[in-house]
């Protein structure tokens, strides 16, 4: 409200019209992943932004799974396999990652893939 009276007196003054259409929405806030694909063991890091700037205070986080992945303070951490949604709430509003976490690794060198862990089917080995 304050904003538009702003404007209004602005826009009167210097001529401008549409003023509101420029100012950016409170609630245009964004998570820096909505969707991530993690190992066991993983880390990464969750940011909350808007208007140019990331929050730091004021986000609550939260974990769907924290036996899949457990979030604080936007750092998540893939703890074992499975699907999980990571929330931040700013305000009121609420911005969701999921994230799917597998439990194994694959190493990748000069000619070779290594892909090793837990599988579906545990009693079987595979090269």
């Amino acid at each position: 409200m304050v904003w538009s009276v702003v404007c209004l007196v602005l826009g009167s003054v210097l001529g401008l019209t549409a003023c509101d259409a420029t100012k950016q929405k409170e609630n245009d806030y964004r998570l820096n992943f909505t969707e991530l694909n993690l190992n066991v063991g993983d880390r990464e890091r969750l940011e909350l932004s808007g208007n140019g700037v990331i929050l730091l205070e004021g986000v609550e986080w939260y974990s769907s799974a924290e036996a899949v992945a457990m979030v604080d303070n936007g750092r998540v951490e893939a703890v074992g396999a499975g699907e999980a949604a990571i929330t931040a709430i700013y305000h009121g509003e609420s911005y969701t990652c999921s994230v799917t976490v597998l439990s194994h690794r694959t190493v990748q060198g000069d000619g070779f893939q290594l892909s090793c862990g837990v599988t579906e089917r545990p009693d079987s080995i595979s090269f």
